[in-house]
């Protein structure tokens, strides 16, 4: 796929899903650098689905073929992930770019992703590396439930056994999401790990293209005032919870959690975190 019409037919096939909470579409690092690395390429399909109490404007431009939904209950990344691919079969797509509001994608993304389906045409999962600033975030391996960052990966081949990913980024073939789906009792925490593996269950592998990508978690997880963030708090543990519960493992809650109540808990100056999280870690 190196012709410049074989790219455009790539992309064809692909349709782009943005969440936003609180960003409007031209405010999304996401849809930025998505857009640079539409130069010379065809036009591409685009869901938005925006959880923010207020819609944003639409932006008109050739680039895109746009499809906005706007739900101020906010359900989370796994309901929007599940309706883009509902749409993905309307337009007879074969592709889904899932990603958040936050990744800085490079202008060879498209590229990438075009030769290493070339290069394993039957893996149907594509994912790049996603860097942060304290290093490399996904991929990432799982223990005792919870992630672990890596320092590299040598081989392209990786299996969801050993290595997890976070949904931004990740290239799924329709068919492959058909056959997993997003568990929507996740909103937002785990809801990549468990879409992993249910992926693993029909599909075990995934390719890791050579893309570099820049991820920033703070407009997402950092809360506005000490509500929101108790309320995103006991949202995190509850999917911890779950996880443990479907994945029948009661142990190392304390190993999840605890950590993150402490963290909470010098950032908010209030006990209520660990409150919170105690409560959790002793749920049955």
């Amino acid at each position: 796929m190196h012709s410049l019409s074989e790219r455009n037919s790539f992309l064809d096939d692909v349709l782009v899903i943005i969440v936003l909470y609180k960003h409007s579409i031209l405010q999304s690092e996401s849809f930025k650098s998505l857009d640079g690395a539409l130069s010379n390429f065809s036009r591409l399909s685009l869901f938005i689905y925006e959880n923010s109490p207020m819609a944003s404007a639409v932006p008109n431009t050739n680039s895109w073929d746009i499809h906005y939904h706007h739900d101020p209950s906010n359900p989370g990344v796994s309901k929007a992930y599940n309706e883009g691919f509902k749409l993905t079969r309307r337009l007879e797509k074969k592709w889904i770019l899932l990603a958040d509001q936050d990744t800085i994608f490079p202008s060879s993304i498209f590229l990438d992703f075009a030769l290493a389906i070339q290069s394993y045409p039957d893996i149907p999962v594509f994912v790049p590396f996603l860097y942060d600033a304290k290093g490399l975030l996904s991929p990432f391996r799982l223990t005792r439930g919870k992630g672990v960052r890596i320092k590299a990966l040598e081989k392209e081949l990786q299996s969801f056994v050993t290595h997890k990913v976070i949904n931004s980024g990740m290239l799924v073939s329709a068919d492959a999401f058909e056959r997993a789906g997003y568990d929507e009792r996740f909103p937002l925490d785990y809801s990549d790990v468990t879409f992993c593996d249910r992926l693993s269950q029909h599909d075990p592998n995934f390719v890791v293209v050579q893309s570099k990508c820049d991820h920033d978690f703070s407009s997402t997880t950092d809360s506005e005032s000490l509500p929101d963030g108790l309320n995103r708090f006991k949202s995190f543990c509850q999917a911890v919870g779950l996880y443990k519960q479907i994945n029948n493992d009661f142990t190392s809650r304390v190993w999840i959690i605890l950590p993150h109540a402490l963290k909470q808990t010098f950032k908010w100056k209030t006990l209520r975190f660990l409150k919170i999280g105690i409560e959790h870690i002793f749920r049955k």
